[in-house]
C-alpha cells in the first residue's frame, strides 16, 4: 500500500509539473512567436506570394498588454521603399483582442511614410495591389469585411509621390481618423473618416487641406467633402504624370467640393451628386502629348457645378465654366451614353436642356500654335466661336435646336493682314408634334460650303456642295498646311419620297435616291497616301418601308461607284424584312478597274491590308455574292481576277501577269472564326487550294483548325516575290515544289500531317561567293553563277499537334530525305504559352559526305574530298524571342538573329578518309555547338600528309554577313609541298610558286588573325606567316617570266645574242628557307620579300595577288658581279637591283613596259662620258627592245 501511495504521489507531481510547464509556455507564447527567428519564419510563410520584402524591427506582444509593432519597412519588387512605419499599436490587450474579436477597439499608427513611384498608366502601389488581388482573387471586399465597431487613428503621416523625372508631391502632417460606428443595425453602420494635412512640393509652399465623410461598405453609399483654399498646381505634377506623361501645371487652385453617392431605397433614387467650385488663378498647362509642347496660360478659371448622374443621364442644375478664353454654361439633362458613342440622336430626348458657349478663338489659337499647326509669324487678332443647343416645349410640340457660328476670324501673317470673315455658320432645328411626327431643317453656309436639308423622315431633300480648294486656301492663310494637299469640288443630292402611305398593317413605303459627285478631287496628308478622283460619281437607289423614327425593311437597293476607269456595283440580292444593327445584308458585288486607284479609296474607308504597302498596281475584275453584317461576313461565291499585278510592301515584290482567286468563306468577329468549303489561289509562281477549312483563334473561344491544304510552286518565280526588281539576286533557286497538309481538331488539340516534295532543285550563287580560292579561280567564266546545291528530289514529311492548354506545338515526327542528307527520328516540343517561345527538338542526321563535298565544291574547290557516311544526333533547344530583339546591334540581319540569341544547338559529322590538295587526311570527326549566336567547332588536330592540321574555327552569327573566324596559331605544321597546293591557295601567298608542275619541300603556316565574311570573301581580313624550310619547284607562268627576264638581262649585259636563249625554261627553282609575312585585305593577298633562287641569282618579290588572280607584284633582280666583270664601263652596276613590275594574271603574267625606261637610263648613265661607244649603245637598245617586245 505504501508503494502504491508513493506511485500516486509521483504521478501527481509529474502532472503538476506538466501543467505548470504548459501554463508557462502558453504565458510566454506571444513573446516566443514575436522573437527571431520564429518571427521571420512566420512572416515568410504569411508573405510567401509577395514579391517584395517586409522587415519588422520589433514586435511587442503579451496577453495582458497591447500589441505593438515598431520599425516596419515594406519594399516593392524592385527594392524601392514603399512604406516605413515608426509605430503601430492596439488599444486593447492581446487577450482582449482574441476574446472580443468583433470589437477590436482603436488602432494607433504613428508617423507612417508612404512613397509611391508614379509612371504613365500606373505606379508601384497599383502593381502591389494588383499582385495581391491576383494571388487571392476570391478575397472578400476589404471594406465590407471590417469588424464592427472599429477605429483607426493615424497621426503625422507623410505620403510622397514621385515621378520618373524626379518631381515630388508631399502630403505632410496627415492626420486620419477612420471609424465604424457602433450605433445602428449591422446593415446601417457607416464607416466615417476625417483627414487633414498639408500639400507641398519643392517649388510650392504648403497648402492646408481637409476631407471628411461617411461610407457604407455594404451598399456603397457615401458622402464626402474636400476643401483647400490655395493648392499650388505644381505640387500635383507627379500625379498628372500618372495620366499623361510630360504634363506640367502651375498656378493656384481653390477647391470646395461635396460628393454624395446615393443607393436605391424607399425614399430616394440611386445616383452620384456633385456640388462644388474650383477657382484657379495665374494657371499654366503644358503637355508634349496633349498640347504638342504649347503652354496654355489662363489668368482665371472658374468652375461652378451642381449635377446629378443617374445611369447614363447627366442632369445639370447649374454648370458654368468661365475663363480668359471663353464661357460655357449648361443646364438640363443629357444622355451621355449615346453622346459618348457619337450618336447625336442623344440630343433628341424629351428632357429639357440649354447649353451655350462663347470661345475667343484668337486668344485660344495664339496659346496653342503648335497644336493647331499655325504658320510661323502668324498672330490671330480677332475671332469668336459661338455654340448653342437647346431642347424646349413649344405649345404641345417639342423643339430641339442648335447652331455653331464662327465670325470675323482675322490675323497678321508676317505683318500682312489676313481674314476669313465667314468661316462657318450652321443651324439646325427639329420639331415633333403631338402625334409624334418629326419635321427638321438644317443648313450650313460658308464661302467654301453650302448645305441645306429639310423634310420628314419619309419625305426629305438634301443638297450641298463643297469646294476643297477654297477651304484649303482660307485655312492656309493661318495654318501650316504644307503637308496637306486638297482640292476639287464635292456635290451631294439626296431625295427621300413617300410612294405609298402607311396603313393599319403596313408602314409607309419610301423611295430614296442620292448622288455624290467628285470633280478634280485630291487629298493627301502627311500620314496617308494620295487620293485622287478627277471624276467620280456615287449613286444609291433604295426602296423600303419606314416610319418617322426608323427604317423597318428594305425591298431593293443598288449602290454604284463609277469613274472613267473603275466601276463598283452592289445590289441587294433579296429583300431585308427587318433592319437592325445586327442585320445580315445579302449583297451581290461587281468590281472592275485599276488597283492603283482602288487601294486609296479602301484606305479612306479604314480598310487596311495586313501589310505595309509601298504601291499596288494592276487591273482587277471580280464578282462576289454573300451576306454582310457588322460582326459577320459570309461569302457564298467569290471570283476575282487580277491582271499585271505589281505589289510592293513588307518585303514582298509580287509581279504576276494573272492572279485568280475563287471560293467561299465565312468570318465571325466575336470568335475570329473562319470557315471555307473550298478556296483556290492561282498565280504563275504558286497555286494554293484550301478545302474544308475551319479555323478559330479568338479570345472568346478555344483555338482550333481543320482543313486540307494543297500547294504547288515554281521556285524560280516564287523567289522573285522576295527580291526588289532593282536589286540583284544573291541566290538563284530553280525547281518545283508541291505540298499537302491535313489539319484536324480533336479534344483541344489540332493535329497536322504534311508532305512536301521538291523536284529538280538547283540552288546557285555568284561565283565570287566561294569561301576558299579554288583552282582556275582567276579565269573568266562565261556563266557568272555556280551551282551550290542540286537535288533530284527532296521529300519532307511530318506529324505534329497544336495543344491549346498550355499552348504548345508537339512535333511527333519530322523526316527529310534527299540524295545528300536525311533527317530521321526527329521530334520535339515548342512551348507557346509564354514569351519567349521555348524550343526543344532532337533527331538524327544521316549523311553521305561524298555527295556533300560535291555540293561544297564551288566553295572549297575540287582539291578537298571527304569520304564517309553515318548517323549523328542533333539537338536544338532554348528560347525564341518573337516580341522583341533586345540586345541586337541594330543591323537588319542581327535584328532577325536577335530572336535566336539564346538558342543552343549541337550536331556533328565524321569521315573515314579524306584528301586535301592531294594529301591524305586521317579519319576524324567534326562537332559543332551553337550558343549565344556563335557556332563553335571543336578544335581539329588531324594528320595532313606527313604533317599536321590544327584548327579551331567558329562562325560568328552576330555581324552581317556572318563571319568565319579561326583562332591564331599554327594551323599547318611541317606539311610537304605538292603541285596541288601550288595550284590552289598557296599561289596567292607565294605567286612565284603558282602553277608549279613539280614541287618538293616542307612548309608551315601560322595565322595572326582570320576573319572571313561568309559570301563576301573580298572583305576577308587575314594575316599570318608562311614558313618554308626549303623547296624545289618546276616553274609556272609567273616564275618563267622572271627566269626569262633574268636570262635576257644577263645576255644583254654579257653581249650575248638573245636568240641563244630557249623559249621555255627548264631551270628548277630553289626556294631557300624563309618566313614570309602575308596579309589579306580588300580582296587582295599581300606578301613581302619572297625569295627565290634561279641558279646563282636570288630574286625577291613584294606585292599582292587579287582573289580574282590579278597581279600587282614587283620583282627585284640583282645584277651579278660576274655579268659585268669583263666590262669596266658596267662594273658600277654590280650589286644593283632591277625592279621589274608584273601585271596581268597568274596564268598570263605581263611585264610592265615602264621598266624599260628605268633600266635604259640606269645602264646608259653608267656608260656616260664617252666611255660607251655607239656599238654598245646600239646593242643595249636592241637587246632591250627584244626583251620587252617593242
Amino acid at each position: 500500500m505504501a508503494r502504491q501511495g508513493q506511485k500516486k504521489s509521483r504521478w501527481r507531481l509529474r502532472l503538476f509539473l506538466f501543467v505548470l510547464l504548459l501554463a508557462v509556455g502558453v504565458w510566454f507564447l506571444p513573446w516566443i512567436v514575436t522573437r527571431q527567428p520564429i518571427r521571420g519564419i512566420v512572416l515568410d510563410r504569411v508573405l510567401s506570394d509577395f514579391s517584395g520584402q517586409v522587415v519588422v524591427d520589433d514586435i511587442s506582444a503579451a496577453w495582458l498588454s497591447p500589441v505593438e509593432v515598431r520599425g516596419l519597412r515594406v519594399d516593392d519588387q524592385d527594392g524601392k521603399r514603399l512604406l516605413t512605419l515608426k509605430q503601430a499599436r492596439s488599444e486593447k490587450s492581446l487577450a482582449t483582442l482574441l476574446l472580443q474579436g468583433s470589437t477590436p477597439g482603436t488602432f494607433f499608427v504613428r508617423e507612417p511614410v508612404i512613397e509611391i513611384e508614379l509612371r504613365e498608366g500606373g505606379s508601384n502601389l497599383e502593381d502591389l495591389l494588383a499582385e495581391l488581388r491576383e494571388d487571392d482573387p476570391a478575397a472578400p471586399d476589404e471594406a465590407a469585411s471590417l469588424p464592427r465597431p472599429f477605429a483607426l487613428e493615424v497621426t503625422e503621416a507623410t505620403i510622397v509621390l514621385k515621378n520618373e523625372a524626379g518631381a515630388t508631391t508631399t502630403f505632410s502632417n496627415v492626420d486620419l481618423s477612420l471609424a465604424r460606428k457602433s450605433e445602428g443595425t449591422e446593415a446601417t453602420r457607416p464607416l466615417s473618416f476625417q483627414a487633414s494635412g498639408e500639400l507641398s512640393s519643392a517649388d510650392a509652399r504648403p497648402a492646408p487641406w481637409s476631407a471628411s465623410g461617411d461610407v457604407d461598405p455594404e451598399t456603397g453609399a457615401a458622402q464626402a467633402t474636400l476643401k483647400s483654399e490655395a493648392v499650388a498646381l505644381a505640387a500635383l505634377e507627379p500625379l498628372l504624370t500618372r495620366f499623361a506623361a510630360g504634363t506640367h501645371a502651375d498656378g493656384m487652385l481653390a477647391i470646395d467640393v461635396e460628393l454624395q453617392n446615393r443607393t436605391a431605397s424607399d425614399d430616394q433614387e440611386p445616383g452620384l451628386f456633385v456640388k462644388g467650385k474650383l477657382t484657379g488663378a495665374e494657371m499654366q498647362f503644358a503637355s508634349e502629348s496633349l498640347l504638342a509642347g504649347d503652354v496654355v496660360r489662363l489668368e482665371r478659371l472658374a468652375l461652378d457645378v451642381e449635377s446629378e448622374l443617374r445611369e447614363d443621364t447627366l442632369t445639370l442644375q447649374q454648370c458654368t465654366i468661365d475663363s480668359d478664353v471663353g464661357r460655357l454654361t449648361a443646364t438640363g439633362s443629357f444622355d451621355l451614353g449615346r453622346l459618348s458613342e457619337g450618336d447625336l440622336g442623344g440630343l433628341l430626348e424629351d428632357e429639357e436642356y440649354e447649353a451655350t458657349g462663347q470661345i475667343d478663338l484668337a486668344k485660344l489659337a495664339n496659346m496653342i500654335p503648335s497644336l493647331l499647326k499655325v504658320r510661323p509669324g502668324t498672330e490671330f487678332t480677332s475671332g469668336e466661336l459661338t455654340v448653342r443647343a437647346a431642347s424646349m416645349r413649344v405649345g404641345t410640340a417639342r423643339r430641339w435646336q442648335g447652331g455653331v457660328e464662327t465670325t470675323n476670324l482675322q490675323g497678321l501673317a508676317q505683318g500682312r493682314a489676313v481674314a476669313w470673315r465667314q468661316p462657318v455658320v450652321a443651324n439646325w432645328q427639329v420639331t415633333r408634334n403631338e402625334n409624334g411626327d418629326l419635321q427638321a431643317r438644317a443648313e450650313c453656309r460658308s464661302d467654301f460650303l453650302e448645305m441645306e436639308a429639310q423634310g420628314t423622315p419619309v419625305d426629305a431633300t438634301l443638297q450641298g456642295q463643297c469646294d476643297l480648294g477654297r477651304l484649303r486656301e482660307a485655312l492656309a492663310q493661318f495654318l501650316d498646311l504644307d503637308s496637306v494637299q486638297m482640292g476639287g469640288r464635292v456635290a451631294a443630292e439626296l431625295r427621300i419620297q413617300e410612294t405609298e402611305a402607311a396603313s393599319a398593317t403596313e408602314l409607309a413605303k419610301v423611295h430614296a435616291n442620292g448622288r455624290l459627285t467628285f470633280a478634280d478631287f485630291s487629298l493627301q496628308t502627311a500620314t496617308g497616301g494620295r487620293w485622287v478622283e478627277p471624276n467620280m460619281e456615287i449613286t444609291v437607289d433604295a426602296t423600303g418601308r419606314a416610319d418617322t423614327t426608323r427604317v423597318a425593311s428594305v425591298e431593293q437597293a443598288i449602290f454604284q461607284l463609277n469613274t472613267p476607269g473603275d466601276h463598283l456595283r452592289a445590289t441587294l440580292s433579296e429583300p431585308v424584312t427587318a433592319v437592325a444593327a445586327e442585320t445580315r445584308w445579302p449583297l451581290e458585288l461587281e468590281v472592275r478597274g485599276d488597283l492603283a486607284s482602288w487601294y486609296p479609296r479602301l484606305q479612306r474607308m479604314a480598310v487596311e491590308l495586313p501589310l505595309e504597302v509601298e504601291h499596288v498596281r494592276g487591273g482587277v475584275r471580280g464578282s462576289l455574292r454573300g451576306q454582310f453584317a457588322v460582326n459577320r461576313v459570309a461569302v457564298q461565291r467569290a471570283d476575282v481576277e487580277l491582271t499585271q499585278l505589281d505589289f510592293a510592301g513588307s518585303g514582298y515584290y509580287i509581279r504576276e501577269p494573272r492572279v485568280v482567286l475563287f471560293g467561299d468563306a465565312t468570318w465571325e468577329a466575336a470568335t475570329s472564326h473562319v470557315r471555307s468549303d473550298s478556296t483556290t489561289l492561282q498565280t504563275s509562281a504558286v497555286s494554293l487550294r484550301i478545302d474544308q477549312l475551319d479555323v478559330q483563334s479568338g479570345e472568346n473561344a478555344p483555338a482550333k483548325a481543320d482543313g486540307k491544304i494543297t500547294l504547288a510552286a515554281d521556285l524560280a518565280r516564287l523567289q522573285r516575290w522576295f527580291v526588289a526588281p532593282d536589286q540583284p539576286l544573291t541566290t538563284q533557286w530553280a525547281g518545283s515544289a508541291t505540298a499537302r497538309a491535313e489539319l484536324s481538331h480533336q479534344r483541344g488539340a489540332t493535329t497536322a500531317l504534311w508532305e512536301a516534295n521538291m523536284n529538280d532543285l538547283v540552288v546557285a550563287q555568284p561565283a565570287s561567293t566561294q569561301l576558299l580560292p579554288v583552282r582556275g579561280g582567276g579565269q573568266r567564266q562565261s556563266n557568272p553563277w555556280q551551282t551550290v546545291w542540286s537535288e533530284r528530289e527532296v521529300f519532307l514529311s511530318g506529324r505534329g499537334r497544336h495543344v491549346a492548354q498550355p499552348a504548345s506545338i508537339e512535333l511527333d515526327r519530322l523526316e527529310l530525305s534527299s540524295d545528300t542528307l536525311k533527317l530521321a527520328e526527329t521530334r520535339g516540343r515548342i512551348a507557346l504559352a509564354e514569351e519567349p517561345v521555348m524550343v526543344d527538338i532532337a533527331g538524327n542526321v544521316i549523311y553521305e559526305l561524298e555527295k556533300i563535298t560535291a555540293l561544297l565544291r564551288p566553295y572549297l574547290g575540287s582539291e578537298i574530298q571527304l569520304v564517309g557516311s553515318g548517323t549523328r544526333p542533333f539537338t536544338i533547344r532554348g528560347p525564341i524571342y518573337l516580341a522583341s530583339t533586345e540586345g541586337s546591334t541594330g543591323s537588319g540581319a542581327d535584328e532577325g538573329l536577335g530572336m535566336f540569341r539564346d538558342l543552343t544547338a549541337q550536331a556533328g559529322i565524321g569521315w573515314s578518309r579524306a584528301s586535301v590538295y592531294g594529301m591524305p587526311v586521317g579519319e576524324g570527326e567534326l562537332r559543332a555547338q551553337l550558343a549565344q549566336r556563335m557556332l563553335n567547332v571543336d578544335p581539329l588536330d588531324l594528320s595532313l600528309g606527313q604533317g599536321r592540321l590544327r584548327v579551331a574555327p567558329r562562325i560568328d552569327l552576330r555581324p552581317q554577313p556572318s563571319q568565319l573566324q579561326v583562332q591564331p596559331g599554327r594551323v599547318i605544321d611541317q606539311v610537304r609541298l605538292s603541285p596541288e597546293i601550288c595550284q590552289s591557295w598557296l599561289k596567292y601567298v607565294a605567286p612565284l610558286l603558282a602553277e608549279a608542275t613539280r614541287a618538293d619541300g616542307i612548309f608551315s603556316l601560322d595565322l595572326a588573325r582570320c576573319q572571313v565574311p561568309l559570301g563576301e570573301t573580298h572583305r576577308a581580313d587575314v594575316a599570318g606567316k608562311l614558313s618554308i624550310q626549303s623547296a624545289q619547284v618546276r616553274p609556272g607562268p609567273v616564275a618563267e617570266q622572271l627566269i626569262l627576264v633574268t636570262q635576257q638581262i644577263e645576255a644583254i649585259v654579257k653581249k650575248r645574242p638573245l636568240a641563244s636563249l630557249t623559249g621555255r625554261s627548264q631551270v628548277a627553282l630553289n626556294v631557300p628557307a624563309q618566313e614570309v609575312d602575308f596579309e589579306v585585305r580588300q580582296g587582295r593577298v599581300h606578301h613581302r620579300n619572297l625569295a627565290l633562287a634561279i641558279g646563282d641569282v636570288q630574286l625577291r618579290t613584294t606585292g599582292s595577288v587579287g582573289l580574282d588572280s590579278t597581279l600587282q607584284v614587283v620583282a627585284e633582280i640583282p645584277i651579278q658581279e660576274d655579268w659585268v666583270a669583263r666590262d669596266r664601263h658596267l662594273r658600277s652596276l654590280a650589286g644593283q637591283s632591277i625592279r621589274v613590275p608584273l601585271r596581268g594574271t597568274l596564268s598570263q603574267p605581263q611585264l610592265d613596259r615602264r621598266a624599260l625606261d628605268d633600266l635604259t637610263q640606269q645602264m646608259l648613265g653608267s656608260a656616260a662620258g664617252g666611255l660607251i661607244d655607239d656599238a654598245i649603245n646600239r646593242g643595249l637598245e636592241k637587246g632591250l627592245d627584244e626583251l620587252f617586245g617593242r
